[in-house]
């Protein structure tokens, strides 16, 4: 094997070591968020090893997390809805925040531990979901119920929705679907309740629109 074979094979081996390789740091999907953040003390020096508790306040699940050598801290895979992070560690009190988990975002809940005195608990309500949110590219929009209620939709179609969004437009081309969005087909659509596909199964065609 000459020279320009071998450097060719070592940077072959190594692109491939750092595609495989490469995680994200926070894991949602389009029908999923996160939440992430920073454990810290009162003069803002990290926390390692607290215990984060993420507990959906829908449906009772939990899921249990420590924070790293830097103070964070990540959970993925949430089912959009309202949670609560509470955070404890030895020597501070304990914390707890509510917080909107939507889909496609990754939530940020920074949570500072003060010095224990006692047992006591600091529970903060009423963190909204942000309008900015920086730990993805993903694009997403969440509707209120009051914005469902009050809204028109002529003909009870709730994918009518779908056009408030940014970047989707009314679908005038042939083919299924009522939307379409950046451009794509509307066929290039999913539909999802709970998690679950809710797809036009005609033609076998999982992707062709809404039920």
């Amino acid at each position: 094997m000459n020279f320009s074979r071998k450097v060719g094979l070592a940077a072959l081996i190594l692109a491939l070591t750092l595609f495989f390789g490469y995680r994200p740091a926070v894991a949602q999907t389009q029908i999923s968020g996160a939440i992430a953040g920073t454990v810290t003390d009162p003069s803002g020096a990290a926390i390692p090893g607290a215990k984060i508790t993420i507990t959906n306040t829908g449906t009772g699940v939990t899921k249990t997390v420590k924070s790293g050598a830097a103070g964070d801290y990540s959970v993925g895979l949430l089912q959009p809805g309202q949670y609560t992070v509470q955070v404890a560690a030895t020597g501070f009190r304990t914390a707890e925040q509510s917080v909107a988990v939507a889909v496609g975002q990754a939530a940020t809940v920074n949570i500072s531990l003060a010095i224990a005195q006692g047992v006591q608990t600091v529970q903060v309500e009423g963190t909204a979901v942000p309008i900015l949110q920086t730990e993805n590219s993903n694009l997403s929009t969440t509707l209120t119920q009051q914005q469902v209620d009050n809204l028109p939709n002529p003909g009870g179609d709730i994918t009518n929705y779908i056009n408030m969004t940014t970047g989707v437009v009314e679908n005038t081309q042939m083919g299924y679907g009522n939307s379409s969005a950046f451009g794509l087909p509307a066929t290039s659509n999913n539909f999802t309740v709970n998690g679950a596909e809710d797809n036009d199964p005609f033609l076998n065609l999982n992707n062709s629109g809404p039920s």
